[in-house]
């Protein structure tokens, strides 16, 4: 039987909206047509605007999955503190937005999937949090996502021989501005989050 303290854990944001959202990546990956119908299609993508949201949840292949699988659980981890629960949520979601409205804007691509513009947003939203409470390593982390950014849109190849296509350097800047731009967020957190975090 399940303690009090087991219960607490799962009814946790902080566990079941990560949880959550990995079975709907594991799911989605083992659904056939899955990712031809939620794929980022550029000519398609106001006719099927399911796809802004839907192709940041299905992977090219299963190593595609497995790398922003884990680096979402990383992420998760590492910045629970700031990330977690409904401000997950809100963040993933500028994020996936954003992640396909730029690549759009700017005539790239005429297909990607996958979850890295998002995990970008959702970095870049955890540094700015960080700074807001003058935490040092706020800035370093903003500072080497911006190096990262800058670097793939000025010096990086656009393939991946891993990936099996070219990477979408558009979506990790777009993510990013999601992130940067989730200002309901940003601006005051939940009194349920700020309470977890003290708790912390």
């Amino acid at each position: 039987m399940l303690s009090s303290r087991h219960l607490i854990l799962f009814r946790s944001p902080s566990l079941w909206v990560p949880a959550l959202l990995l079975a709907v990546l594991f799911t989605l990956h083992n659904t056939p047509n899955a990712l031809d119908a939620l794929a980022y299609e550029r000519n398609l993508l106001f006719t099927q605007p399911w796809r802004i949201i839907g192709a940041h949840f299905v992977h090219l292949n299963l190593l595609h999955l497995l790398s922003n699988a884990l680096a979402f659980v990383v992420i998760c981890i590492a910045f629970r503190r700031y990330v977690q629960g409904r401000i997950l949520l809100n963040v993933i979601f500028f994020s996936a937005v954003f992640a396909c409205l730029l690549p759009w804007m700017a005539e790239q691509y005429a297909s990607f999937a996958g979850l890295s513009g998002v995990l970008h947003g959702v970095v870049i939203f955890a540094a700015l949090r960080m700074l807001r409470e003058k935490n040092q390593w706020g800035f370093i982390l903003l500072a080497l996502v911006i190096a990262k950014l800058i670097f793939e849109m000025t010096l990086a190849s656009g393939d991946a021989g891993w990936l099996g296509a070219q990477v979408a350097y558009y979506s990790h800047l777009g993510g990013a501005l999601g992130g940067a731009l989730s200002i309901p967020a940003l601006r005051k957190p939940p009194a349920r989050l700020t309470k977890n975090a003290k708790e912390d």
